[in-house]
């Protein structure tokens, strides 16, 4: 099995623990592909988010300002443990939206590595939804030296 194919059998549970319909996942690995950090898309920490408590935040408009990306979840759960990301890669089901490489950009790490092969990365539907958040976080990723990787072994 090659680290990838881990990576991405790792990023399969991961997601499991996001509350969303869409379940999203990643992994932050250092350059010696050790795991230095995971993240889920979900609410913050110690924010509500049962939906039989608070209904209305279920609501997608609502949803969205309440709900956290995956790759900022991991940046943010490394920089509350003091770990730097500098030089680091995150392996992400499908493409980033430009806040998420914002930060992804801010925190160090170097290459985004992509799955081919995930039904998210392939889903012609969902990519038009998020062509302008794509094509946004492609442009910045380019000027600032971070590759992006698509994985399809």
């Amino acid at each position: 099995m090659s680290w990838e194919e881990y990576f991405f059998n790792v990023i399969l549970e991961i997601q499991k623990k996001s509350k969303d319909r869409t379940k999203v996942g990643c992994v932050i690995v250092s350059p010696y592909n050790e795991i230095v950090s995971t993240g889920f898309n979900g609410f913050p920490r110690g924010v509500e988010d049962r939906q039989d408590k608070v209904p209305e935040r279920y609501e997608r408009e609502i949803k969205l300002m309440y709900t956290e990306h995956a790759e900022k979840n991991a940046i943010f759960a490394a920089a509350r443990r003091g770990i730097p990301l500098e030089g680091c890669k995150i392996y992400i089901e499908w493409s980033p939206c430009a806040d998420c490489m914002r930060a992804i950009i801010q925190s160090g790490i170097k290459e985004v590595v992509l799955n081919g092969r995930s039904e998210s990365f392939n889903n012609k539907e969902l990519r038009s939804r998020w062509e302008a958040q794509i094509q946004c976080a492609e442009i910045m990723a380019k000027e600032a030296g971070i590759k992006i990787r698509i994985w399809n072994e």
